[in-house]
């Protein structure tokens, strides 16, 4: 179980919008809360997440009443539709993908008693009624890529993607960054299969990759990491996951670049019951770990080279020792908060 901690995200002033800056939502004896995903709830990895953190939000917050979850928005439309069903009753809205921060602005103002969260993704505004949560992906991506290129016996590793979406992207620039620190020459296949949880495409786009020498497989995928697993098994081909560790899906999964959305969504909530959560984007990074951070399966964990170069990779993104420029999100026009 997650151990709670407080989330307070205060964003400085920026322009004439100064006065909103300290204004926070909720504080009231009992909040009712909505969440909205692109993918399904058992998806064992981001849907399922946030899906989780809701659900023991309702469980150990007094007064928090988790009302459900919209799966599947995965249209612009959806998530439109999604965000104004949830608004009719709900007090805090949740958007479980960057795609929400543009069904936020369409949305909100509706709304403005109302308050909504966009989960890894910031709108191009500041909104009155909006927070927006985002860790630096791509970041977690640059310890796994040293990794992976570390462990590599062909000099080749490979990169999937589920869609080409800024975190995908981060991702894949991360992975080079860790790569080519351990290893210059290292090559990065890369693919994107055009679905986040799709087996069949994963599965046939992990075997081009295997085909072309890669023996370590960064999957940028929910549901259809399952797919890479299927297609791994006959070389023993080395697995970095996303959003959580689950190192007994598959004999060889090194690791993950952990993003734990379940904890970020029940600070979240908790921020909100106690009146503390502000408008604006908060960005985290490594220097972050219970949000984002590259975690070891055990059998890696505990070679000692492994280890310490996990500790060494992040501390040399952490201090500016390698550059990451390409790897972090844009950030907006208006002021955020860093953490």
């Amino acid at each position: 179980m997650f151990a709670a901690v407080a989330l307070v995200m205060v964003v400085g002033a920026c322009g004439s919008d100064s006065s909103s800056d300290t204004t926070t939502s909720g504080g009231a004896d009992s909040v009712k809360v909505g969440l909205s995903s692109i993918g399904p709830k058992n998806d064992r990895s981001f849907s399922q997440a946030h899906y989780e953190g809701a659900q023991l939000a309702a469980k150990e917050i007094p007064g928090v009443k988790f009302t459900g979850i919209v799966e599947n928005a995965d249209t612009p439309q959806a998530r439109i539709d999604a965000f104004k069903n949830l608004a009719q009753t709900d007090d805090l809205i949740l958007g479980a993908s960057a795609a929400f921060a543009d069904a936020a602005p369409a949305v909100a103002p509706l709304f403005p008693k109302k308050h909504f969260v966009v989960s890894t993704g910031a709108t191009t505004k500041k909104i009155p009624n909006v927070t927006s949560l985002v860790p630096d992906e791509g970041l977690a991506a640059v310890p796994a890529g040293a990794v992976m290129a570390q462990l590599s016996k062909t000099g080749k590793i490979g990169f999937i993607g589920g869609a080409e979406i800024p975190p995908t992207v981060q991702s894949l620039e991360g992975v080079k960054v860790g790569a080519k620190s351990v290893n210059p020459n290292v090559k990065v296949l890369s693919t994107i299969v055009g679905d986040f949880n799709d087996a069949a495409k994963a599965k046939s786009a992990t075997q081009a990759l295997i085909d072309g020498g890669a023996d370590q497989i960064f999957a940028f995928l929910d549901a259809g990491i399952q797919g890479v697993y299927e297609a791994g098994k006959a070389k023993n081909t080395g697995v970095v996951q996303i959003i959580s560790l689950r190192c007994d899906e598959y004999a060889n999964v090194v690791g993950s670049a952990v993003e734990n959305a379940q904890q970020m969504m029940f600070d979240a909530i908790k921020a909100f019951k106690a009146g503390d959560l502000a408008a604006g984007t908060t960005f985290y990074g490594l220097t972050t770990p219970d949000y984002l951070r590259f975690d070891l399966c055990p059998t890696y964990a505990d070679q000692p080279e492994l280890a310490a170069l996990v500790k060494d990779t992040t501390e040399a993104v952490n201090s500016g020792a390698l550059d990451v420029t390409k790897v972090k999100n844009t950030r907006p026009s208006y002021t955020v908060t860093e953490k």
